[in-house]
């Protein structure tokens, strides 16, 4: 835009300048159309007053064609209320808000813009215009949708596979090479006489007292050989809960994102049989 054309777009909108004021205005407005962000100015009716080349371009349109037409033509009908709303909040004391909304473009296309609108107020607190900057954000409006769609998806898996744990009777822990318990199901929570959520996160040290050294020797034994041990028949004794006997089955693997250590132990309870074994010796020895 050269400074001829500048000055002609300026005297239609407020009156004749002189030839160092048109100057410097064009210059102005040079920096304003080399900008990739959408810049407008419009009366409190909405009536744009200004309009960028980023913007004009944006609507398919020369500039000239957009001002005096007020913005919300290119806006949903029912986003209305919410603009007239985020302006209305704009007065001398807080003179700028920021929000998204939906335009139509002239394919008939739907997108998403973010605004900034600050307003322009006389020395008596008097709104004479607003000066807005923007940009298109469907594009990244779009990731967050898919993020969240995905994210939905990871919680649903979560609540599945939570689901599926609980069912199991054993007691199944997922543990890393500093014996911190990452996961666990309901049984091995109660077995332990804690709430799940307190016990995942923790480590097994303050959870079993002193046979949390000898579980964390097995576990890293395991580990170390990357093979693992089944029907391991051992002592079960938690810091709370209850004691008993427990028919273990440790299997290493890595995580297959981080590639870290990791343990899956399952134990089965076998307090009862224990009990009996016992009487059955007794018996046999009288």
């Amino acid at each position: 835009m050269n400074d001829q054309s500048a000055s002609r777009r300026l005297r239609g909108r407020s009156g004749v300048y002189g030839p160092s004021e048109a100057s410097t205005e064009a210059r102005y407005l040079s920096i304003l159309d080399a900008s990739p962000d959408l810049i407008c100015r419009f009366e409190p009716d909405t009536t744009l007053t200004f309009v960028n080349r980023a913007y004009a371009d944006y609507f398919e349109s020369a500039p000239e064609e957009l001002i005096g037409r007020r913005f919300l033509e290119f806006v949903p009908v029912e986003a209305h209320a919410d603009i007239r709303a985020h302006l209305a909040s704009i007065s001398p004391d807080s003179p700028s808000c920021s929000y998204e909304h939906v335009v139509s473009r002239p394919d008939g296309t739907q997108a998403w813009q973010y605004w900034t609108d600050i307003g322009l107020f006389d020395p008596d607190g008097k709104l004479i215009e607003f000066q807005s900057i923007g940009r298109d954000v469907t594009d990244v409006r779009g990731l967050h949708e898919e993020l969240e769609k995905k994210n939905q998806a990871l919680a649903a898996r979560e609540d599945e596979l939570r689901l599926v744990l609980d069912s199991i009777p054993s007691r199944v822990w997922y543990k890393d090479d500093k014996n911190g318990i990452l996961r666990l199901n309901e049984a091995a929570a109660t077995s332990m006489g804690v709430p799940r959520e307190e016990a995942e996160g923790a480590n097994t040290y303050d959870l079993f007292g002193p046979m949390a050294r000898k579980y964390h020797d097995d576990d890293l034994r395991v580990i170390e050989s990357g093979e693992a041990r089944l029907g391991i028949i051992e002592r079960y004794t938690p810091a709370s809960g209850e004691d008993g006997w427990v028919t273990t089955d440790k299997i290493p693997f890595a995580d297959p994102t981080t590639g870290e250590r990791r343990l899956l132990v399952v134990a089965t309870d076998i307090t009862e049989l224990k009990r009996q074994e016992a009487q059955l010796q007794l018996i046999n020895q009288n």
